[in-house]
């Protein structure tokens, strides 16, 4: 419904991480498993990255890769397979992640 309302005014961000934990201030935390080699993860790790936004809606002469399948996990970090640049707008990479805090 948004995307009808607002088309390219609105950007979906997704998020994911490689290693570290997860978990909602004062609900404690789980440990995040080792993504699966050749996810859009461990290729970002790989890539020696801590930080990254990858841009799906504009992903730059060398970025028809980014349309093929990949599996990623940026919803709860359970493992999907999916051409990402049909779900989202891009993804931020975080190398370790840490639970919130209060």
């Amino acid at each position: 419904m948004i995307w009808k309302e607002l088309s390219n005014q609105v950007y979906a961000l997704g998020f994911t991480a490689y290693s570290g934990s997860f978990g909602v201030a004062g609900q404690g935390a789980e440990t995040l498993s080792p993504p699966s080699a050749n996810s859009l993860e461990d290729l970002m790790y790989k890539a020696n990255l801590d930080y990254a936004i990858v841009d799906f809606r504009y992903p730059g002469n060398n970025g028809n890769w980014l349309q093929e399948k990949l599996i990623s996990r940026p919803f709860g970090y359970d493992e999907m397979t999916a051409n990402w640049t049909e779900v989202l707008d891009g993804i931020m990479f975080i190398k370790v992640m840490v639970p919130s805090t209060k």
